[in-house]
């Protein structure tokens, strides 16, 4: 009798306290917690790799590339210089840093001005990644003026920029070339993701 007693207490303060937390912690948390109605899987900032975030006059049929192929090899080795300082930097005191003038510095001003993260520097060379949403934000900032615009559906384009008949030992000097949009790692498997929800 006494057991079924403290059974039936026991069960009652149990209850008592799951509703003194619903009503009294969860509920007001709730209305204060503003959630993403469409994507709810995601944070805010996953959502900004997963769905580019970008102003809506920006044309979403274009992406950047980099004039400048990343699979490059010169003769000479690279001028040495300070890791720290800019494209914009270097390109005034020294120019180049290698014999070709129009070559990429790979000091990732662009990298840093990119509101999506979408390029990486591969042989330090600025490399655009799928995440570009052709906003144009990086084509300012090259001191080079070596990132162009260029339709999703083009395939091949001559990464060289270099407009003069000039001598360099540049190994990809005006080749034409496959243009492939590197995958950026670290957000992959949320992109798929992404993909997968919103089969419908």
């Amino acid at each position: 009798m006494i057991l079924s007693i403290t059974l039936i207490l026991l069960l009652v303060l149990l209850l008592s306290l799951i509703l003194f937390f619903m009503f009294a912690i969860l509920l007001p948390a709730m209305k204060m917690q503003s959630f993403f109605v469409d994507n709810p899987i995601f944070s805010e900032i996953e959502l900004k790799y997963v769905i580019p975030i970008v102003d809506p006059h920006v044309d979403m049929t274009k992406h950047a590339v980099v004039l400048c192929s990343a699979e490059k090899k010169f003769r000479d080795e690279r001028l040495n210089y300070n890791q720290g300082q800019s494209c914009k930097t270097i390109n005034q005191i020294y120019e180049s840093v290698n014999d070709c003038r129009f070559s990429c510095i790979g000091l990732g001003d662009c990298a840093k001005i990119c509101p999506q993260e979408a390029i990486i520097i591969k042989n330090n060379t600025a490399v655009v990644t799928e995440l570009c949403c052709g906003c144009g934000k990086c084509i300012e900032v090259c001191p080079k003026q070596l990132i162009k615009l260029l339709p999703l559906d083009v395939r091949k384009y001559v990464l060289c920029n270099n407009c003069e008949d000039s001598l360099t030992s540049c190994s990809d000097y005006k080749k034409e070339q496959n243009i492939e949009i590197q995958a950026k790692k670290s957000f992959k498997i949320w992109k798929t993701c992404y993909k997968m929800i919103n089969r419908r």
